[in-house]
């Protein structure tokens, strides 16, 4: 028998899992609870039992701390790790470096980052410079460039290539004055961009000049910062010429030598010039620019090169339609909409049809439908014509598609029924 003086009482309850596990591993079976006796003695069994859980509460406690250990030092690896984080946000990398020239030395290069911190770097003769991808020297080199390097990977550090940024702008064309293209840039502003002997020029593409730079087009140049902000000594100008209008319609309102002058729907008026090679049409008839005359429409093709010429011109004929009710002379009087009276001029040249068929002034009569074509008479309402086509006699009792006509409009059809149009009938 094992005496004690006193004795812990240890519960299974009180364990943990792996605790237990290592207690059945040690040979202590489970059981509901394990009792100490304070003073009182002990069977060799309870002994083994009581000794085997407190090694195992024992190697359990270790355990538990080697985890906390191993947690803590990861922990601190991992504060290390995050420390060492940022240490090459300066703008640059090792190898490698970018900002704007703040400062140029003999043999160095001092660059401004974008928090406005300062770094010189050491170049040599064996360092190579480039603007965008062509090949150039240090003289390329100037303050307000903006750069990128290239360094050595030993130490002390020297650069090996020097990369200039090109600068570029873009925008529509608001004056070209010497050797300075003022473009319109944003909320209101202008730059400059300074063009030179050696500046490249492109139109839509194609190898152009700088007579190709219009205001209104618009350019993308590309080159180095200016002397001074917000303007650009370009290398090369790309033209993007305006967007041109080669057709242009309106009414007549003056006449010049080698002029047209329209006016828009708005009232607006433009000037046009023409020249000797200008063709002249009324329809599809050719003519001659004898046949233009103020308040005619007419349609305007134009060159699509600046200045801008007149190639043809479209005069519009005039159509006029309605119920004869008067034939004197030379002049046939219509009836217009809403109770007005038009008036169509014929002469020796004007061309008759009846119903299709070719026909003389004889067949046009008071109650007959026409339809006149050709130029605006000399006043409004008139209509000097070129043919005119017979369309109906009220006296024969003409009718038109589907529909009737009614009342007091059809007095004129009571002298008997004449060839009808379509599924078309008169009433009485």
């Amino acid at each position: 028998m094992l005496a004690l003086s006193t004795i812990v009482v240890i519960t299974h309850s009180g364990l943990t899992g792996e605790s237990q596990n290592l207690g059945e591993y040690l040979g202590c079976p489970r059981s509901p609870k394990v009792t100490a006796l304070k003073g009182k003695s002990m069977s060799k069994k309870n002994s083994c039992r009581i000794v085997r859980v407190a090694s195992a509460a024992a190697i359990c406690l270790t355990l538990a701390l080697g985890t906390a250990g191993v947690a803590l030092a990861g922990q601190r690896s991992h504060s290390r790790d995050h420390s060492s984080i940022g240490h090459h946000d300066q703008g640059w990398s090792s190898n490698e470096a970018s900002g704007v020239v703040s400062a140029l030395g003999t043999n160095s290069i001092t660059l401004k980052d974008r928090h406005g911190s300062a770094t010189t770097f050491t170049t040599s003769g064996t360092t190579t410079y480039f603007e965008g991808k062509t090949a150039a020297t240090v003289a390329a080199l100037a303050v307000n460039e903006q750069v990128s390097l290239e360094l050595t990977s030993t130490s002390p550090q020297t650069v090996t290539k020097v990369d200039i940024h090109l600068v570029r702008l873009t925008g529509a064309v608001t004056a070209f004055a010497g050797t300075t293209i003022t473009i319109a840039g944003r909320h209101g502003t202008s730059l400059s961009v300074v063009v030179s002997g050696a500046t490249t020029y492109t139109s839509d593409g194609a190898p152009s000049t700088s007579a190709a730079v219009m205001v209104g087009a618009v350019i993308y140049a590309v080159g180095l910062p200016g002397a001074t902000a917000g303007t650009l000594d370009a290398s090369t100008v790309s033209i993007k010429a305006p967007h041109v209008q080669t057709q242009a319609s309106g009414v007549v309102s003056a006449l010049g030598t080698n002029s047209i002058t329209l006016k828009d729907r708005h009232g607006n008026a433009t000037t046009f010039t023409t020249s000797g090679t200008t063709t002249y049409f009324e329809g599809k008839t050719a003519a001659t620019v004898a046949a233009l005359a103020v308040n005619e429409q007419v349609s305007l093709e134009l060159t699509s090169t600046s200045p801008q010429t007149v190639t043809k011109v479209d005069i519009h004929l005039v159509r006029l339609t309605g119920a004869v009710t008067a034939f004197a002379g030379t002049t046939i009087t219509i009836a217009g909409r809403h109770g007005t009276s038009l008036s169509v001029v014929v002469s020796g040249a004007t061309t008759y049809t009846s119903d299709g068929a070719p026909s003389t002034s004889a067949a046009v009569m008071v109650g007959a439908v026409i339809y006149a074509v050709g130029l605006p008479g000399a006043t409004a309402g008139t209509l000097d014509a070129s043919t005119v086509s017979i369309l109906v006699s009220f006296g024969n009792r003409q009718g038109f598609g589907p529909g009737h006509a009614k009342g007091a409009a059809s007095t004129a059809h009571n002298q008997g029924r004449g060839p009808s149009f379509g599924r078309g009938h008169g009433r009485h």
